[in-house]
């Protein structure tokens, strides 16, 4: 959904950022605050396992409230794109 809304850069400061069609970041000096900070962790067998249950607590309340997001989404998009057709 949210590729209808946005676009991401594939490297630069701005990497992995989701940018509203219609905008370019480098256009403007204001934008620098947005800019991307990659980090990079070490290996790490508890990070591993944190991440790992941090992503089945996401999973299980996207499914909870995956309804929800839906409506949000939608109204979302019709709010930017009034004339899109959504079934």
């Amino acid at each position: 959904m949210l590729s209808y809304l946005a676009y991401s850069f594939k490297d630069g400061p701005w990497k992995h950022a989701y940018v509203r069609f219609g905008y370019d970041p480098r256009a403007e000096t204001s934008a620098y605050y947005y800019q991307v900070i990659d980090i990079g962790v070490l290996d790490n067998a508890t990070l591993h396992e944190n991440i790992g249950q941090s992503h089945k607590r996401t999973e299980l309340y996207l499914k909870k409230h995956n309804d929800l997001l839906k409506k949000f989404l939608v109204r979302l998009m019709i709010q930017h794109f009034p004339k899109l057709q959504i079934d």
